[in-house]
């Protein structure tokens, strides 16, 4: 599936795949966001996020009232899991680079030249990624041209060009595969250019796309949560009450959804009054 190895990275996370936890078993905020990273193959923030969290968990007088209670053994299991991974991810770079400087096929070589800016991004060598990026000429597989477009979006946006990033997130919305992310990503760029009511209606729109696995829903809830966020912080209690209301009950980002909109709905209340 192209949503698992766009996320996870090279195919690496087999384990990580295999058992996912479903919004609906998660109890812990922090071993959702630990999972978020993963899934993006971003490996070392999982790795020392999940780590922080369970050396917290083993410090605690009565650790069966924590919330990573509930997940400790897959908790557990992750850390290794992301560690293994985080070593291949490394080796992974220096085999694709040897497929580069070989006589290989265009359509390989293209996709090798992918997946070693993924590396080189993943690894916040951003303006390597670029120039791995800039290598791919030609015939560039079917299952990967999306992929290479949002990656170079990414890349663009961290490198400080929102609105180069924001015209190739633009071309990107038919692809059904990349929704969320692309809706999502479309409107941070647009805030980092400047142009925040394109981002709110575009927050608007993310948080409300339908979805069909953990990584997906994640996404969303984040735009609900963000576009909840920045409507409160403009007075906007209402709107922004709706938006935080719609974010998942039981995801990563319910508790600070749930205590931004019992502001808002207090906000409000207030400004009523007044």
């Amino acid at each position: 599936m192209r949503v698992t190895r766009r996320l996870i990275g090279l195919g690496l996370v087999l384990g990580l795949a295999a058992r996912p936890v479903t919004g609906g078993d998660l109890r812990d905020l922090y071993f959702g966001e630990a999972l978020y990273h993963a899934y993006q193959g971003q490996f070392f923030d999982a790795i020392q996020r999940l780590d922080t969290e369970l050396a917290m968990y083993h410090g605690l007088d009565e650790p069966g009232l924590d919330t990573l209670h509930f997940h400790v053994n897959d908790a557990e299991f992750s850390v290794g899991d992301f560690e293994l991974n985080y070593r291949m991810h490394q080796r992974a770079g220096r085999a694709i680079k040897a497929v580069l400087e070989g006589t290989v096929d265009e359509a390989v070589r293209n996709e090798a030249a992918f997946r070693l800016a993924r590396i080189l991004f993943q690894k916040g060598q951003f303006d390597d990624a670029l120039q791995a990026l800039a290598r791919i000429k030609g015939t560039v597989p079917d299952e990967i041209k999306g992929d290479v477009e949002f990656l170079r979006a990414n890349v663009y946006m961290a490198t400080g060009q929102p609105s180069e990033a924001a015209k190739v997130l633009a071309q990107l919305k038919s692809d059904e595969s990349l929704a969320g992310f692309v809706a999502y990503n479309l409107a941070i760029a647009l805030l980092q250019d400047g142009r925040k009511q394109e981002a709110i209606e575009q927050l608007d729109k993310a948080g409300q796309l339908p979805v069909g696995d953990p990584a997906g829903l994640a996404i969303r809830d984040k735009s609900n949560l963000v576009l909840g966020s920045m409507l409160f912080e403009s007075g906007n209690f209402e709107r922004a009450r709706k938006s935080l209301d719609r974010v998942h009950l039981e995801g990563p980002f319910s508790n600070q959804a749930l205590l931004r909109a019992g502001w808002a709905e207090a906000s409000a209340q207030q400004y009523g009054r007044a």
